[in-house]
């Protein structure tokens, strides 16, 4: 059977799809309008929109107009602006317009509706202080990616107790002025010491 359709009922056609696809395509740009007008901005993951709006709260919070429980300060949701695999790793390279050089030492931590940061040890002027990522430039180093598990080179204050106290152990056992009654208690101090601290029967 020969094809009945004519051009202009054809063109009618082609102007509905069209339109149809006009509509979606403006329906797909509302959804996706956040990601295409407020790009990356920082190296620590930060839009353009949000880190406006964070460096504004951060702002605020520090008014001495409001103070921190009165500030009127902008929701931020967490997962806008909290990219742990984006933060520098322990030992990076960093600057600060304040306070100069330093070098990072602590895991990334969220700040509610303000950033996220880390610790960074400043040589200049001997402080260790939390400082926002997207206020820092990084200089030498690398990002932690997509490690899970946490940097080895963070210890906890029990872990650096239990090492402070091993190093003291052996370096007490090491001693080479111990007589063999010495040696036997510290043998037998060690001992115990491992036990508790492994569990040990």
């Amino acid at each position: 059977m020969p094809n009945s359709t004519t051009s202009r009922q054809l063109a009618r056609i082609r102007a509905q799809y069209d339109a149809q696809q006009a509509a979606l395509n403006a329906r797909r740009y509302e959804q996706l309008k956040r990601f295409i007008e407020s790009p990356q901005a920082h190296w620590c993951g930060v839009s353009e929109r949000t880190l406006a709006i964070l460096r504004s709260n951060r702002d605020m919070l520090t008014s001495s107009e409001y103070g921190v429980n009165e500030a009127p300060i902008a929701y931020v949701p967490q997962s806008s602006y909290y990219f742990p695999r984006l933060a520098p790793q322990v030992g990076s390279l960093v600057e600060h317009d304040l306070f100069g050089l330093g070098i990072v030492e602590g895991a990334p931590v969220p700040a509610a509706n303000a950033g996220m940061t880390v610790s960074v040890y400043f040589e200049e002027v001997d402080r260790c202080a939390s400082i926002f990522c997207d206020d820092l430039e990084m200089l030498d180093g690398d990002l932690r990616g997509t490690m899970n598990e946490q940097d080895e080179t963070i210890a906890s204050r029990e872990a650096r107790a239990t090492i402070e106290a091993s190093k003291a152990m052996a370096a007490k056992y090491n001693s080479p002025e111990q007589d063999e009654d010495e040696e036997d208690a510290d043998d037998a101090a060690f001992a115990e010491f491992m036990a508790e601290e492994f569990d040990m029967d």
